[in-house]
């Protein structure tokens, strides 16, 4: 899976489902892989930054449909 700007994810095995969303993807100088900055959605405020592998890997995050959530909050 590719991931892109705009996308959203959530932490596999966790209790709470706080939705991040990619913000920005970058390859930074001296590393490897390119790295995703993430800020969740109900606080754009927090925000972090994960390898774009560790995005992939559906043992440690799964992408998710945050529009369908916004719509069950929101309403129609």
């Amino acid at each position: 899976m590719a991931v892109h700007v705009g996308q959203c994810f959530m932490k596999v095995g966790v209790p709470y489902t706080d939705i991040w969303q990619v913000v920005a993807i970058r390859s930074p100088a001296g590393f490897g892989e390119a790295h995703a900055r993430l800020t969740r959605l109900e606080r754009p405020a927090d925000s972090k930054t994960v390898c774009v592998s560790a995005l992939e890997d559906g043992r440690l995050y799964r992408a998710h449909d945050a529009g369908q959530v916004l719509k069950r909050r929101l309403g129609p």
